[in-house]
């Protein structure tokens, strides 16, 4: 727990501080599109190191990227793969902006919100993913997006993430935070629209199925994108990540999950964790209450997913993940806008302990940005 709440407060301090040489940046320009590297280039996936903040075996390597000044996280993950696969991973961009068909609309309830929702207005956080996105181009061979890209659906957000994303990433993950599908943020006209015709809304424009999506990287890393951002999962994704769980092994191949919202790790040691999040901050921003990570139920509401109040399928899935913790090599996560590393009480088939990792990314949008780099080996 120490090392966890170490992260989680280092990468707060160096977010606040990254965020007084930030400034508006021109997210505009466009840039090619670069899915993947190709397998026999010889990429420099070096960064130029302006401070190191934090070295840890198991965390990776915190510190400031030199020429955009952007917290960049590496994580090193030896799974005995061969060779080395790199992916570049953002969460919680939260893109917050009105376009001319927003305001020519005029729909009141995403009018309501353009008003009242102050954070980031402007689409302010898109030069800040670009940053990031700059410096990743070329030297990964898969960039995920982990949920929340979106702030609030609007024409304007989604016209942000066509072009800096699908655009410059078409094979990319983007997996579905609890943002994108809201249009109610801070305003005051009630939403009548149902979610499910809204997360319609969001199938149109989503590159991939929304719900559940796969990329396998050289024949050896599976990496799953799923929608766990209302704190449940489907019985469809259920099917799915058994399948190719049962797949990956009879390949002989590695998995690496992504999903937003982070899964309860069963850790005693991670009962009471403060990460600062804001769904717990009195007007003192301090906690009022240390968050559960054991079991995922917090009296503030913050609930996380294989909590025991969820519905049996997603109780089934959390089974699945940690039962079978040979093939299932890691969990990122985001929603808590803080960086953090826990471990999941988990099991290989015969039935000997293990430790699955899960890494909760900090959110993209803050300070001069975050990024995390992901080298798999």
């Amino acid at each position: 727990m120490k090392r966890t709440l170490a992260l989680a407060l280092v990468l707060l301090m160096l977010l606040v501080f990254a965020g007084c040489d930030a400034k508006s940046n021109d997210s505009s320009e466009k840039q090619d599109s670069i899915s993947s590297v190709k397998a026999d280039a010889e990429v420099n996936r070096e960064l130029k190191v302006k401070s190191t903040i934090m070295s840890d075996e198991k965390i990776g390597d915190l510190y400031y990227e030199e020429s955009k000044n952007v917290a960049v996280q590496d994580v090193r993950l030896d799974l005995g793969i061969g060779e080395e696969i790199v992916i570049g991973a953002l969460s919680d961009i939260h893109y917050n902006y009105c376009n001319k068909r927003d305001f020519s609309e005029r729909d009141p309830v995403i009018m309501s919100t353009y008003k009242n929702r102050k954070w980031l207005q402007y689409g302010y956080s898109a030069g800040l993913a670009k940053n990031c996105m700059d410096l990743l181009d070329g030297t990964v061979d898969l960039m995920v997006f982990n949920g929340d890209t979106l702030d609030y659906l609007s024409h304007g957000a989604r016209e942000i993430m066509q072009r800096d994303i699908w655009d410059r990433y078409p094979n990319a993950i983007a997996t579905l935070g609890n943002h994108e599908a809201a249009r109610q943020m801070q305003g005051e006209v009630p939403d009548i629209i149902p979610l499910e015709k809204r997360l319609d809304t969001v199938r149109e424009f989503w590159k991939h199925d929304i719900d559940y999506t796969t990329r396998l990287i050289k024949g050896k890393l599976l990496v799953i994108g799923l929608n766990d951002a209302y704190n449940v999962v489907s019985e469809e994704v259920l099917q799915n990540f058994k399948n190719d769980i049962a797949n990956a092994r009879k390949a002989g191949q590695k998995i690496l999950l992504f999903m937003h919202v982070p899964v309860a790790t069963g850790n005693p040691e991670h009962t009471n964790i403060d990460v600062g999040h804001p769904a717990v901050l009195n007007e003192n921003n301090t906690s009022d209450l240390p968050l559960n990570f054991c079991d995922g139920v917090n009296d503030k509401g913050l609930v996380l997913l294989g909590n025991p109040r969820t519905d049996d399928t997603s109780k089934e899935f959390c089974k699945v993940l940690t039962n079978n913790a040979d093939v299932v090599k890691g969990v990122f996560t985001g929603h808590l806008h803080n960086a953090m590393y826990l471990e999941i009480l988990a099991k290989n088939p015969d039935g000997s302990s293990a430790i699955i990792p899960q890494y909760v990314m900090s959110t993209t949008a803050s300070g001069s940005g975050y990024m995390m780099r992901i080298f798999v080996k």
